[in-house]
C-alpha cells in the first residue's frame, strides 16, 4: 500500500513538472500574449475575484497533475507528457493571436494589390487611372495622419548605462487589458503610431524591470514620454508570473 502510494506520488510530480514546463514555455513564447495571463485576467472579470498571474500557473500546473490520475499514467515518463499537454488545452481554450505590429495601422488601400480589373482599367485609360491613385493615396495618407496619433518614448537607465538589449514595446487597451499592439526596437529611442483611445503600455527589457505606463492618445497629437529603467536580474517570464 505504501508502495502504491508512494509511485503515485512520483507521478502526481512528474506530471506537475510537465505542467511547469509548459507555462514557462507559454510565458516565454508568447510574451504578454501568452495564454497563462488571459486566464487569469479571465478569472478577475468574470469571477470577480483576486487572482494573480502566479496563481493561474499554480492552477494549470494543479491541472496538469490531475490529468496524471484521470488518465492513468503508468511510468513517469508519460506522467511527464500528460503533464506537459496542459499546454494543448491552454492552446485549445485560448487560441494565440499575434498582436498586430504598432506600426501597421495603416488603411488597406494604400498597400492594396492591383487586381485584373485594375490593370484593364490602367490599359485603357492611364492617365486617369493614375490620378485617381494619387488622389486616393493623399486622402488616405491624410485620413491616417487624422485618426493616428504619434508616440515618441525615451528610455533611460537608474545605472546610467545605454540600452544595448532588444526593446519590447507592448501596447493594451486600459479597460479591457487587450493587447492591441506589440513591437521590437532597438536603441533607447523610437516612436510608433495607433489610434487614439486609452491604454497602458508595457516596456521589456532584458536586465531591467518591466515598466508600465498609462497612456492618453488624442488624436492627431504627439505623446512624449521619457521612462527610467531600473537594473534587475529577474527573467522577464518571471517578472511577467509575478505581477
Amino acid at each position: 500500500m505504501t508502495d502504491n502510494l508512494k509511485e503515485r506520488a512520483f507521478l502526481v510530480l512528474s506530471g506537475m513538472l510537465g505542467a511547469i514546463l509548459a507555462v514557462l514555455s507559454d510565458l516565454i513564447q508568447k510574451n504578454e500574449a501568452a495564454a497563462t495571463l488571459k486566464i487569469a485576467y479571465t478569472i478577475q472579470t468574470t469571477l470577480a475575484i483576486a487572482f494573480s498571474n502566479l496563481m493561474a500557473a499554480i492552477l494549470l500546473v494543479m491541472l496538469g497533475a490531475a490529468l496524471c490520475l484521470v488518465f492513468e499514467a503508468k511510468t513517469k515518463k508519460s506522467a511527464f507528457y500528460v503533464g506537459a499537454s496542459i499546454l494543448t488545452i491552454i492552446m485549445t481554450v485560448t487560441p494565440y493571436e499575434s498582436p498586430p505590429s504598432l506600426n501597421s495601422h495603416l488603411p488597406n488601400n494604400i498597400n492594396r494589390e492591383p487586381n485584373a480589373e485594375d490593370a484593364w482599367h490602367t490599359l485603357l485609360n492611364p492617365t486617369a487611372t493614375f490620378a485617381l491613385n494619387q488622389d486616393t493615396t493623399r486622402a488616405a495618407k491624410k485620413d491616417t495622419t487624422e485618426k493616428f496619433s504619434k508616440v515618441s518614448v525615451r528610455l533611460r537607465t537608474d545605472n546610467k548605462e545605454p540600452i544595448l538589449n532588444e526593446v519590447l514595446v507592448s501596447l493594451r487597451e486600459f479597460k479591457s487589458k487587450k493587447i492591441v499592439g506589440e513591437s521590437k526596437f532597438i536603441g533607447d529611442n523610437f516612436e510608433f503610431t495607433h489610434q487614439p483611445g486609452e491604454y497602458e503600455i508595457i516596456i521589456e527589457v532584458r536586465g531591467y524591470r518591466t515598466e508600465k505606463q498609462l497612456l492618453q492618445l488624442e488624436p492627431e497629437q504627439t505623446k512624449s514620454l521619457e521612462i527610467i529603467m531600473k537594473a534587475s536580474g529577474l527573467p522577464l517570464f518571471l517578472q511577467r508570473l509575478l505581477r
